[in-house]
């Protein structure tokens, strides 16, 4: 696939891995499809994917709020997550409050948050810098 846009954001140079937009539009749309991008779903949606999660629905939420990201922001949001570290449960997202990984990458630059909702809100701005115009 050569299209690096889900749902509205551009994902190209996001990550290391070149399939990771294939794979976070995937999720992001099958979770579009089952549950609305409020706070109480996500909490759903997180407890039946990812149950020992630290991540919240009111979080994400909060962060696609503070840069008006909308309903696909929080979906792709959810993916990030979902993609990177099972939200927030696993490898290098979890040990560093940093469920999207931002800025982490395979040169061994690590970048830790001190809360789980500072690393979605650096996840949500990654993404507000990526928001194309469709």
């Amino acid at each position: 696939m050569s299209d690096t846009k889900v749902l509205g954001f551009e994902l190209k140079g996001y990550s290391t891995n070149p399939q990771q937009p294939v794979v976070v539009g995937e999720i992001a749309h099958h979770f579009l499809s089952i549950c609305l991008p409020t706070a109480p779903a996500i909490n759903l949606y997180i407890q039946n994917h990812a149950p020992t999660s630290p991540l919240t629905g009111e979080m994400i939420v909060s962060a696609s709020d503070k840069f008006e990201l909308g309903s696909n922001g929080i979906a792709v949001m959810v993916a990030i997550c979902q993609d990177e570290g099972m939200l927030g449960c696993l490898g290098r997202a979890a040990k560093t409050k940093n469920a999207g990984n931002v800025g982490n990458d395979d040169q061994g630059h690590t970048r830790e948050f001190a809360t789980w909702q500072a690393g979605l809100d650096a996840l949500a701005e990654c993404l507000f810098k990526r928001k194309t115009s469709n």
